[in-house]
């Protein structure tokens, strides 16, 4: 979320937009078929993911509210086209896949930007200005224009669906942030299945041993590790879901790290609602209590991922589909 100037009515009550059950993240909206090798999974997983994201965004208007953008699924479309790119990222030229991939992130961010506007009224209970929301709305569809014109949608479904005929080597710059985390490249030896396993499972085990837990979340270091945090262990997530094999063999398992997601989800907009309040005049002690109320929720959280042992069972679990996806 973003940082926005409102316009506070003489006594608004923060109100804390805190779910009180996990967001809706851990549904199966697809399934990759990682049957192939490595490289054979990329085209028809990146394809898929990106036809979807089309097919919502023809659907989606240019004229908009914040509230029914929040309300769609088109920016988890993009969010899924993301998060397989980023996984299949070795499959592909590193210069035109960072080329694509920017045009999906801007997207991505823009859609969030302007949709967290009806998130931070919620919780400050205080109109956003409306040049701010026509800013907004301007700068998403800007970014969205080059996704709804046919010929950049040409060009990118054709590189999607024409993945190399060998690993790349990617640069430290080229390569994706799961996969600088985990510290190893996709393997010959492994199916797409046991490729995905294998990075999920690595990338936990970093997380895991990592010290991710911040006991201040109103220092601003510790606010950025715990945003990166979250999305490390949802993108991670979202990677498990998306293969038959680890999402059957984590089920269950997994939910105390999807709760963890949400937690940390409602802590994040509690943080951005606080600064919101400190920057531009408002509640700021009302904010500040409303965030301490959702990151202790979220600390509370993380107290349940460790007492369940939560990354090391998932380890286990896809470390056993790694084993059984050998080529």
């Amino acid at each position: 979320m973003v940082l926005v100037a409102l316009v506070l009515g003489s006594s608004p009550g923060l109100v804390l937009a805190q779910s009180s059950s996990p967001r809706a993240d851990r549904q199966t909206t697809f399934t990759v078929d990682g049957s192939g090798s490595y490289l054979a999974t990329a085209g028809p997983a990146l394809t898929g993911a990106f036809d979807r994201a089309m097919q919502e965004l023809d659907g989606f208007p240019e004229q908009t509210t914040p509230d029914a953008v929040k309300d769609s699924t088109f920016r988890r479309r993009l969010l899924e086209l993301r998060i397989l790119m980023d996984l299949e990222a070795y499959a592909y030229d590193p210069i035109l896949l960072h080329t694509f991939r920017k045009v999906v992130d801007d997207a991505y961010e823009q859609v969030g930007d302007f949709q967290d506007v009806s998130v931070i009224q919620q919780i400050l209970g205080a109109p956003v200005r409306d040049d701010v929301v026509s800013q907004r709305l301007i700068k998403m569809n800007v970014v969205l224009a080059s996704l709804r014109t046919n010929t950049v949608r040409s060009a990118m479904r054709d590189f999607l669906g024409s993945p190399s005929s060998s690993l790349q080597t990617l640069a430290p710059g080229d390569t994706p942030r799961l996969w600088t985390l985990a510290g190893v490249t996709p393997s010959e030896q492994l199916d797409g299945t046991g490729n995905a396993a294998m990075l999920a499972s690595v990338v936990f085990g970093k997380l895991q041993g990592g010290g991710i837990f911040v006991s201040d979340i109103f220092d601003k270091q510790q606010e950025t590790q715990f945003h990166a945090t979250r999305k490390d262990v949802r993108s991670t997530l979202l990677i498990v879901l998306a293969f038959t094999p680890t999402r059957d063999a984590t089920r269950g398992t997994s939910e105390p790290l999807w709760l963890l997601v949400s937690r940390y989800g409602d802590t994040n907009d509690a943080a951005v609602a606080w600064r919101t309040a400190q920057n531009y005049g408002g509640p700021v002690e009302t904010g500040a209590n409303a965030l301490r109320t959702a990151f202790s929720t979220a600390q509370g959280q993380q107290q349940a991922v460790l007492d369940s042992k939560s990354f090391g069972t998932m380890i286990g679990a896809l470390n056993n589909v790694q084993n059984s996806h050998r080529r």
